[in-house]
């Protein structure tokens, strides 16, 4: 069910936020700001004949005069002889806030680069260059901008998004860095500290890593996406109780730094557009709540938009308003009865909701469509698994691995799927390649060491590779499931007395009704060897 909302989730981001991020080759943090220079060398002047136009159609039409004019304030400034070089660099830099606030960021780019050539001691031209190249994923073009921006002068966001992209492209020291130096700047920030907390945890200082979530979360502690990390943090440390406390604190909503110089770019935007932009914002901090009011605002300036109800459906579905999604759904499907954002939203929500039957016929309309989306094909084997049908679910999940190799749920469906229907041979051969493909990945990882440790056919066990696997899963996270499969695969490798003392000190953590099947089977063990087990494969 949290997997359905989340794809919700995504969907209302995915307007605003980047995509996969690719690890970008620069220079270590410390060197950030000597070799950015070099690159930022001024370009050669732009001609009025190439200030972009992008296609305005389907524009609001507000919006769209808004943007001409814009764009004609410019040209006929560069027609002016008697213009300043500040004087041009803020026509360009205004048209370039223009693009940028309706999401036209290839225009925008082109408006900013200009303006910093034209005044290259101006922070606001270079930080905003800077996002505009990282919502279009340019990721070594946005580091540039960034960082000449914090060589002109301090400003903590410009910090935390080098931050941000440093710990998304897997260099936690560098987000460390930048996230010390945004504190620096403004101390007690909890945007700051949440990155620096996961920093943290990627570095494996598990108490570093809780000493700045809780300093997040005491700064500011709606931000309750960040009680997962810190369950993570006292995970490392050991601390399963605090863990398990945290877990259940987990919510939606993360922290945002204050940034005045993208808070600019609202007072550019006019009609719908406006609070759908903020929603789309807030969403992207995981603030369903402020989301779903901008969006009623925007729909109070065009009741009839599609898009602005798909998006309010979303966050309706986030914040636990099932009745209100769907109504939003419902009221964009009658607006635009082909529209498949709004029947996959509709289908994904109902099966979040437990009524799969009622999901398969919008996620099938979808799939018909679209049948290489991974997310629809992967739902709709969910919606099928649900009901019952793991034989007409497989080709769904197999669609999806076909259409993204590396997409683990659909993996994982499939192999439930086989194991449903007693195909535990084709389930063992499609783990084998899953994890031949993405061995980093839990819980086929997980599933791989149960089948070899508890296979019903004796002769396909393995139990010592299946203590290497789930001594490898017991590692990254040392829950009950886990190592319930860990002691099932060193009885299976004649290792009995160290599965007694694991089944028999995992009995004393689980609940008292998940007792009397390890304590049994610590005692027979315990006359072993041989110890084979005797426990179901499948999940």
């Amino acid at each position: 069910m949290r997997r359905s909302v989340e794809l919700l989730a995504a969907l209302l981001v995915a307007g605003t936020t980047l995509a996969s991020l690719t690890r970008a080759q620069t220079a270590p943090a410390a060197d950030r700001a000597s070799s950015a220079a070099p690159a930022a060398a001024p370009s050669p002047a732009v001609p009025s004949t190439a200030v972009p136009s992008p296609d305005l159609a389907g524009v609001e039409p507000a919006v769209a005069t808004q943007l001409r004019q814009e764009r004609d304030a410019l040209v006929a400034k560069l027609a002016d002889p008697a213009a300043k070089p500040a004087d041009l660099a803020d026509a360009w830099g205004s048209l370039g806030q223009a693009y940028h606030a309706y999401n036209l960021l290839d225009a925008a780019v082109v408006c900013y680069r200009e303006a910093v050539r034209l005044q290259p001691k101006e922070l606001r031209w270079a930080y905003l260059l800077g996002q505009a190249e990282r919502g279009r994923s340019d990721l070594p073009a946005a580091r540039i901008a960034l960082t000449l921006a914090l060589a002109i002068a301090p400003y903590p966001p410009a910090e935390v998004a080098l931050a941000e992209m440093d710990l998304a492209e897997g260099d936690s020291s560098g987000a460390a860095a930048a996230a010390q130096r945004a504190l620096a700047l403004l101390p007690g920030d909890a945007a700051a500290l949440a990155v620096l907390g996961q920093a943290k945890l990627s570095q494996r200082d598990f108490q570093g890593a809780v000493d700045a979530l809780q300093a997040a979360l005491a700064a500011l502690p709606q931000a309750d996406r960040l009680h997962y990390p810190l369950a993570l943090a006292y995970r490392g440390l050991g601390d399963e109780a605090k863990a398990k406390e945290e877990l259940a604190r987990v919510g939606r909503t993360g922290p945002r730094m204050p940034d005045p110089l993208l808070e600019e770019l609202d007072a550019a935007r006019t009609g719908e557009l406006a609070p759908l932009l903020r929603a789309r914002r807030a969403a992207a901090a995981g603030d369903w709540k402020s989301a779903a009011e901008e969006l009623r605002r925007a729909l109070a300036a065009n009741p009839k938009s599609v898009r602005t109800n798909v998006d309010l459906g979303a966050a309706l579905g986030m914040l636990g308003d099932q009745a209100g999604a769907r109504a939003a759904l419902e009221t964009a499907l009658a607006g635009e009865p082909d529209n498949l954002t709004a029947r996959f939203n509709l289908g994904v929500l109902l099966l979040g909701g437990g009524d799969a039957a009622a999901a398969v016929p919008y996620l099938e309309a979808v799939v018909a469509a679209k049948p290489k989306d991974v997310e629809a094909q992967r739902s709709l084997g969910d919606a099928l698994l649900a009901l019952g049908r793991p034989a007409d679910a497989i080709p769904h999940y197999r669609a999806g691995i076909e259409a993204s190799d590396l997409d683990e749920p659909s993996r994982f469906g499939e192999v439930v799927a086989l194991l449903r229907l007693g195909r535990l041979a084709d389930a063992r051969d499609r783990l084998e390649k899953a994890h031949e493909v993405m061995p980093e990945q839990g819980r086929l990882t997980h599933l791989l060491a149960r089948l070899l440790a508890a296979d019903p056919v004796l002769t396909r066990r393995d139990g010592a590779r299946a203590v290497e696997l789930a001594t490898a899963v017991w590692n990254a996270q040392p829950d009950a499931a886990h190592g319930r499969t860990l002691a099932l695969a060193l009885a299976e490798a004649g290792r009995c007395a160290d599965a007694v003392k694991l089944a028999t000190s995992l009995a004393a953590q689980v609940p008292p009704a998940d007792r009397p099947e390890l304590e049994a089977a610590a005692k027979e063990w315990a006359a072993g060897p041989p110890c084979r087990p005797h426990a179901p494969a499948g999940p």
